[in-house]
């Protein structure tokens, strides 16, 4: 009887196992994430380049002026992943101490194939009106999760965009994504029949 019970253990562990992975390049580290770099960003309207504020941190912002909108893009190198859960966070907010109240973002997860880019999830949101931006002070953390279905295609790409000219000196600070395998329907009913074995086995 016990080796019944260590493997209807084994067989609970493995259903429901569910791990995320950071998407390459969106690491939280890697220039093209934390913008201390923007080479690997691609400018789909206006202009971006890197930009740091006196307290030390690194964003996105528009090249030639404070309150210009812009579209960037980041094509990762990894495919899209069918029954997968994307989940991308963004930090937003302002690169000068001037007021930025009005400054408003959108963040998408897509796809890019043959060239081609498709939205598959979008959100919008806003900056604080004042202060500036750091790792531990003013700005916005946000997120945007979709998940895919059985049938995908293409390489996983997230857009950022400015998308009006209120603020001053408005933009991004760094820009992660993870990925997470959905449970297929077996194995959540592999996970229910563990659970209902591990119950008639306590009744006995």
């Amino acid at each position: 009887m016990k080796k019944a019970y260590i493997n209807t253990l084994l067989l609970l562990a493995f259903a429901g196992t569910s791990h995320a992975a950071l998407v390459t390049g969106l690491d939280g580290i890697a220039d093209s994430s934390t913008m201390v770099s923007v080479a690997n960003w691609t400018a789909e309207s206006g202009s971006i380049r890197s930009y740091t504020n006196v307290g030390g941190s690194t964003g996105m912002i528009h090249t030639n002026n404070s309150g210009a909108v812009f579209t960037a893009q980041y094509e990762s190198i990894d495919l899209l992943l069918a029954n997968t859960e994307y989940t991308m966070e963004t930090r937003v907010g302002h690169w000068s101490s001037t007021d930025g109240s009005g400054a408003t973002f959108t963040i998408d997860i897509g796809y890019v194939d043959g060239g081609t880019w498709t939205s598959l999830g979008q959100k919008s949101l806003q900056a604080p009106g004042t202060g500036e931006i750091s790792p531990t002070a003013n700005g916005v953390t946000d997120t945007l999760t979709f998940t895919t279905g059985d049938t995908v295609t293409g390489n996983v790409a997230v857009r950022v965009a400015r998308t009006n000219t209120e603020g001053r000196w408005a933009g991004f600070d760094y820009v992660t994504l993870d990925a997470a395998a959905v449970p297929e329907p077996s194995s959540a009913t592999l996970l229910g029949l563990g659970g209902l074995a591990l119950i008639l086995r306590r009744r006995k």
